[in-house]
């Protein structure tokens, strides 16, 4: 897998990942759907594409996850990964 920074053109494919991902939550415990704010808005995952902070799985040529990265430098790393 592959991880590169985010294309404006797959924002839609991201996002559906994202929601798909957190949603899915319920079938293993968690009593409602949803995730952290905004996990399914396309315009914060713009802004965030925007601001260099979103990312791209890729596998065999598809694009499988996404990732938002903070990074601090010297400090600590944040890491919000959404994957099929």
């Amino acid at each position: 897998m592959k991880l590169e920074n985010a294309e404006l053109r797959h924002i839609g494919k991201i996002v559906a990942i994202s929601k798909a991902a957190f949603d899915s939550d319920v079938t293993i415990g968690v009593s409602e759907t949803g995730g952290p704010p905004e996990y399914d808005s396309v315009t914060w995952h713009e802004e965030m594409l925007n601001k260099g902070h979103l990312f791209q799985a890729i596998e065999a040529g598809e694009i499988v996850g996404g990732a938002i990265l903070f990074w601090k430098i010297m400090e600590n790393f944040y890491l919000w990964e959404e994957f099929l």
